[in-house]
């Protein structure tokens, strides 16, 4: 096995700085030059000063030569049922829309952003303790949120469950949902003793973060194996938390993966993971229905550790010739990555083409021998290449390497911002996907939440010869609760431009700039 189910192996301290420096290369490179925010010795991580940095002994930017702005694979936004959540510009989270069970953190089970006066400064930010911590990363479950510090500690609220990652959800606490139950009264995810995170996913019932050692560690729901441990509901009491009392975070929940890979990055759907490996290959774990795993038909795995399917038994996702992937989504019944050509590779649930194969010719992808990679040919964009990927339920978007978005899929609330309420799928020419009409901007973060014909979706956006310009967020797609955040109830995409003028106001200073949040201030030992 690639990583021991007690005690995750410690990784010397050179190997841990080239892990991230290798994590900021292949996976935040490509977005940080289309965004052109960067300073380029800010990125000297890689090849032989990763030597240099590692010599230092730890990754701390006060003490680097050339500073690692954030040596981690994180999201400046994220999306869940009903609700959107982005960090602001000192580094804080604000969230808004409908906010069941807290989900939005805000002491509150009130909507915001369906009414005058709701966004701005009226809009609080989520309060996580005393003092207040830097967030790096935020990470949004179906009626749950995370937010990931600086310092590499996790914190989670919203309806309460064992994917909150402690204890206190045994009293059917709903955090974020009444007065008291955020701040100091917020507990901290519990993550293995010496560890800490660098990069968080939430699904619907569970969550993931990569360690700073390269070995993922997953909490929440285990009832097909989608925490990757193998453990199965016999083991943990059907979930994986210390929260059961069944002992430690050190005695359980390490994903298995091959023998002498690391994780890159690892993302979390429904009863189901994904993770990059350090070799850019893709290995997924727990729901095996409709191919969703991409093993070629092996099924569910990971469910028990008896059954050879986890560990050396992963099959890794077949793909294509020679391919690797840079970028990996997953959604309600499917998965994506962005190969290392720019292009996509979509496998799972293929109902209505919309993973953007004709179902006629393939059906489902994944679920027989040499799929995905023998069976479909990758998706491309006639604009660009695609670098980041993103989706939820029936829809899916990238952003390429120009800063556009173009989406494909279900738009039936007008999710895919392109001024229809159809669909684009497979009937049409994928490099004839039409690209969001952004009001002239680009692109360099987006969330999507929602599911079926609820879905929606948001981008962080710059301007694109204006290095000065304050970076904005527009949202579009299904807005009952206020989840668009425009002050009101309006869905909006289905009509050609119809939020093109409309901008999320989380008030001064605005949201948080790409890519220029400080590095870790703590060090792996």
């Amino acid at each position: 096995m690639g990583v021991s189910s007690r005690r995750s192996p410690r990784v010397p301290r050179a190997n841990a700085a080239c892990v991230f420096a290798k994590t900021l290369c292949a996976l935040l490179v490509p977005l940080a030059t289309l965004a052109q925010t960067v300073d380029k010795h800010e990125l000297n991580l890689c090849g032989a000063d990763c030597d240099a940095a590692a010599a230092n002994g730890f990754i701390h930017r006060a003490e680097l030569d050339c500073p690692m702005t954030r040596p981690f694979v994180g999201e400046l936004m994220c999306a869940g049922a009903t609700f959107t959540c982005a960090i602001t510009a000192e580094a804080r989270v604000k969230c808004w829309g409908g906010c069941p069970n807290g989900a939005c953190g805000g002491e509150t089970t009130a909507n915001r952003g369906d009414g005058f006066h709701e966004m701005g400064d009226r809009l609080p930010p989520i309060n996580l303790g005393f003092p207040q911590p830097e967030v790096a990363s935020v990470a949004c479950g179906e009626l749950h949120a995370c937010a990931l510090t600086t310092t590499g500690d996790v914190q989670c609220w919203g309806q309460s469950g064992d994917y909150l990652g402690y204890y206190d959800f045994k009293t059917g606490t709903h955090h974020g949902s009444a007065w008291n139950t955020m701040g100091v009264m917020l507990p901290p995810t519990q993550l293995p003793s010496g560890r800490f995170a660098t990069q968080l996913s939430c699904g619907q019932s569970h969550c993931c973060v990569v360690l700073d050692d390269g070995s993922a560690f997953c909490w929440g729901a285990n009832d097909i194996g989608q925490l990757g441990d193998g453990g199965y509901s016999a083991q943990h009491g059907g979930y994986n938390s210390p929260s059961t009392g069944n002992g430690s975070p050190d005695d359980y929940g390490f994903v298995q993966v091959p023998t002498g890979n690391h994780v890159l990055k690892i993302v979390c759907g429904n009863r189901f993971t994904c993770a990059i490996l350090d070799d850019h290959s893709v290995v997924c774990f727990g729901n095996g229905a409709n191919g969703r795993l991409g093993n070629g038909g092996v099924g569910n795995a990971c469910k028990d550790w008896n059954d050879g399917t986890c560990g050396d038994g992963l099959v890794r996702v077949n793909l294509g010739f020679a391919r690797g992937a840079v970028d990996v989504a997953v959604g309600y019944d499917w998965a994506c990555a962005v190969l290392d050509d720019g292009g996509v590779l979509c496998w799972g649930n293929n109902v209505g083409d919309t993973l953007g194969y004709e179902s006629a010719a393939h059906g489902d992808v994944g679920d027989a021998l040499l799929e995905p990679g023998g069976a479909v040919d990758p998706i491309v964009f006639a604009g660009g290449k695609a670098v980041k990927i993103y989706g939820m339920s029936k829809s899916r978007c990238v952003i390429l390497d120009n800063g556009d978005i173009a989406c494909w899929g279900d738009s039936t609330n007008g999710q895919l911002g392109v001024g229809t309420d159809g669909s684009l799928s497979a009937l049409r020419e994928h490099t004839d996907y039409p690209n969001v009409d952004l009001g002239g901007r680009k692109a360099f973060a987006m969330a999507q939440g929602g599911g079926g014909k609820n879905t929606h979706q948001c981008a962080m956006l710059r301007a694109a010869d204006c290095e000065t310009c304050v970076d904005e967020i527009k949202c579009w797609g299904f807005n009952s609760d206020g989840r668009l955040g425009y002050g009101d109830a309006r869905t909006r995409g289905a009509a050609s431009g119809d939020f093109k003028n409309d901008v999320v106001d989380l008030g001064a200073p605005g949201v948080h700039p790409a890519f220029e949040l400080g590095g870790y201030n703590r060090s792996p030992e």
